[in-house]
């Protein structure tokens, strides 16, 4: 608490919480980074330690939140968590962002989880990944109203421009990736689009334009059709393209290996 020098009335309650930052060498022990994890270490966060990481984690053979908690707070706008096995275990949490503040909108994490099809799997979870056998994993990246929408006009090959439903002129943003899925038969799934947003412009407050870097390959509808319900009320059945929105500021991905990729051709 803290009080009135004077009154000795109580003003205000302040709670400290005591944590180690993961770039300190006093997080792990020792005063010459000689302790420190580096490439191919496996570092555990045991019962008792708050350990909070602000720069990039090297590249681990497993990173263990053993009932400690491991928070994300980057101080550089992207920052990097990564390792061939992530495993929260004990009442171990990994945080980043919380339900009442996400995790800042300008800055970026990227989860990264490295192995290949041969690597060594671990009873019980396997390889490759993030294992949660007791404990939290408590993630809350930037806030966005609508994750995806729907077209309002139908989007024809070779236009730069869509049309969409919901305000999204202060939600989606320049630079944003966005996919349009297709509408075609049942063969068309190649027919879905990735694009980025050039511009965005509100409409009214039901409908959006965007602009896109690059023109259209295929055609989206969007169509209404009006049709009499078995008790005489008429309906309208929407067949629109969905347009969701790609990018995110915490983000979950698999290395690539190379030797390992091959080409699976496509289905006749």
């Amino acid at each position: 608490a803290i009080y009135d020098q004077s009154s000795q009335e109580k003003i205000d309650e302040v709670s400290f919480e005591y944590i180690d930052k993961w770039e300190s060498t006093y997080t792990w022990g020792c005063t010459d980074g000689s302790c420190m994890p580096t490439y191919g270490d496996i570092a555990v966060i045991p019962e008792g330690y708050y350990v909070v990481q602000t720069q990039d984690m090297p590249l681990l053979k497993a990173l263990l939140i053993d009932g400690g908690t491991l928070e994300v707070r980057g101080d550089n706008a992207n920052i990097l968590v990564q390792a061939e096995y992530i495993v929260i275990n004990n009442g171990g949490k990994l945080i980043i962002g919380s339900e009442e503040q996400g995790y800042p909108c300008e800055k970026t994490v990227d989860i990264v989880l490295h192995g290949h099809s041969r690597s060594i799997e671990l009873p019980l979870f396997g390889a490759k990944g993030l294992f949660l056998r007791t404990g939290t994993l408590d993630i809350h990246g930037c806030r966005k109203e609508f994750s995806w929408t729907l077209l309002e006009q139908t989007a024809d090959a070779g236009s730069d421009e869509i049309i969409v439903r919901h305000n999204l002129s202060d939600d989606w943003n320049v630079g944003d990736q966005i996919v349009i899925a297709t509408t075609g038969g049942k063969k068309s799934q190649k027919e879905s689009e990735q694009h980025t947003i050039s511009s965005i412009e509100k409409l009214s407050d039901t409908r959006t334009k965007i602009i896109l870097e690059e023109t259209l390959k295929y055609q989206h509808l969007s169509v209404e059709t009006e049709f009499e319900a078995w008790n005489g009320e008429i309906k309208t059945f929407e067949q629109k393209a969905e347009v969701g929105l790609l990018t995110r500021n915490i983000k979950f991905r698999g290395s690539t290996n190379d030797e390992w990729r091959r080409e699976i051709p496509e289905c006749d």
